[in-house]
């Protein structure tokens, strides 16, 4: 039997967390993961020409803000406490970014 993680009803495998290591120029919309799954942080490498960054709950970049916009700082972790979410993990930047996002 797996152990799982169990947060308010969802079960989500307890593994080492995967990480894709993304280079984001402006206006970049991507989809990391389009099951339920757990965030558990960001770490931005660079960040430069007034760069946001916005992470939805769902695969299409809609309306279920799961963080909402913020301005990454170059050589940061920002630990977003293992948000679990529920469709799917997409992402939205501007500017230009390198970062690796953690997630299960």
């Amino acid at each position: 039997m797996a152990l799982t993680l169990n947060s308010r009803g969802h079960g989500v495998p307890a593994t080492a967390p995967y990480r894709a290591s993304i280079q984001a120029a402006n206006g970049t919309l991507r989809t990391v993961k389009s099951t339920i799954g757990v965030l558990r942080g960001v770490w931005f490498s660079a960040a430069s020409d007034v760069p946001t960054f916005k992470l939805f709950d769902d695969t299409a970049g809609g309306a279920d803000i799961l963080v909402g916009t913020f301005t990454p700082a170059a050589a940061n972790f920002y630990d977003l406490g293992d948000c679990i979410f529920k469709t799917g993990l997409t992402l939205s930047t501007t500017g230009t970014v390198d970062f690796t996002i953690f997630y299960f």
